[in-house]
């Protein structure tokens, strides 16, 4: 698998927590900030959570300026590997 571009990794987030259809917020949470910690480390997470509070925050838009430079091939590429290489969703791809 290549290696995730630090851009391309919430989409990739997103994707996992939609995959894993967690309905209990407390799992939701606890997952995330597992997934967060591994990829940024517990001070940028600190920092990350700190901002998203402060800061009057629009997700939609925030995505849009994030990506938009980013290849539609990019995030298609991303989303294959990511399927590919998470066993629940390789099984589902199976059957």
């Amino acid at each position: 698998m290549k290696k995730v571009n630090r851009n391309h990794f919430f989409v990739i987030f997103a994707n996992y927590l939609e995959s894993c259809k967690m309905n209990n917020n407390t799992v939701l949470k606890n997952e995330g900030m597992k997934v967060l910690a591994t990829h940024l480390g517990l001070v940028k997470v600190e920092r990350f959570i700190s901002l998203i509070i402060r800061e009057k925050f629009d997700y939609t838009e925030w995505q849009r300026e994030l990506y938009k430079d980013v290849p539609l091939d990019d995030f298609l590429n991303a989303a294959m590997d990511f399927r590919l290489n998470v066993p629940a969703l390789n099984n589902k791809m199976k059957k």
